[in-house]
């Protein structure tokens, strides 16, 4: 199992911390959301919050559940960190976006992958076979 894992060459995932840090960031700069209110939100001043964003200082649990419920998340969404890059990335992007916008881009992932269609289309759908159309037999004409 050890040898599956990544080795040093790859980059190394950011900590629980900074995952967290930019994930805030994002929420705030898409909600245009300032430090300063955050930090009056939440219970604490700007400086312990400008401090936090910069690194220097960590959040408790409390803390990040009071973050996350700003922005309509759960502590859970900052402490779930998928392991692969692009994923990650995806994810923390699709959750930066208000409700509205998160709807659209479920629209069209479910277009792209195909799923959460209708069950009526589905059902229409597989029940045609496969390949082209049969040709329609040829009808005899009497004369």
């Amino acid at each position: 199992m050890l040898d599956s894992m990544p080795t040093g060459s790859q980059a190394s995932p950011p900590s629980l911390d900074e995952f967290d840090r930019r994930q805030i960031k994002r929420w705030m700069h898409a909600t245009h959301t300032s430090q300063t209110n955050l930090a009056m939100v939440i219970g604490r001043n700007g400086p312990w919050m400008s401090r936090y964003l910069a690194g220097e200082y960590n959040a408790d649990l409390e803390t990040l559940r009071r973050i996350a419920l700003v922005f309509g998340h759960t502590v859970g969404t900052l402490l779930t960190m998928p392991v692969d890059p692009d994923e990650a990335e995806t994810v923390a992007l699709i959750r930066s976006l208000g409700p509205d916008d998160r709807q659209t881009i479920l629209k069209l992932l479910r277009s792209w992958t195909g799923v959460g269609r209708s069950s009526r289309r589905r059902s229409a759908r597989s029940s045609r076979p496969s390949g082209p159309a049969p040709v329609p037999a040829a009808r005899k004409v009497d004369k």
